[in-house]
């Protein structure tokens, strides 16, 4: 089972320029987990665009993904969450100025600090959209402390 949830308002429709921090859980290490960016569910029909960031079972690193392949770059952040240890995601877009969006991101146990570096990054040509959470699978997974904050106009 393929299980999404997005934030929906008045006008949930968010350009480019966003940072999405949110805190995750697994049960166990066949659980798979994802935050999703530039979510694009318009018209009433599922427009299934999307970049997110998961660990899909069998891929035990978080990486990045997206809903078609044009997101060129390292997606791959190295970062393996320990089941039943909270973690801390946080994916920053910002536009290219190009009609494209750079995709960055970083992973850590929620105890430990911030990485410094970025981890894993991506260009995409997706420059708008939501943000929400994806599972899919046995197992129980959990979300906590998201934010979305602004850094464009």
């Amino acid at each position: 089972t393929n299980t999404y949830s997005h934030y929906v308002s008045i006008d949930s429709t968010i350009q480019s320029d966003y940072t999405l921090k949110v805190d995750g859980w697994i049960e166990r290490s066949s659980t798979s987990w994802g935050a999703v960016v530039l979510s694009d569910w318009t018209g009433g029909t599922i427009q299934d665009t999307f970049v997110r960031v998961r660990r899909l079972n069998g891929s035990q690193q978080l990486q990045i993904t997206t809903s078609d392949t044009s997101c060129s770059g390292d997606k791959n952040t190295g970062f393996v969450p320990t089941p039943g240890v909270w973690f801390t995601v946080e994916i920053a877009l910002s536009d290219t100025g190009s009609g494209q969006t750079l995709v960055e991101v970083r992973a850590w146990n929620r105890t430990d600090s911030r990485p410094e570096a970025v981890q894993a990054s991506c260009v995409t040509p997706l420059n708008k959209g939501t943000f929400g959470v994806w599972k899919k699978g046995s197992g129980v997974a959990g979300w906590d402390n998201m934010s979305a904050t602004c850094s464009g106009p």
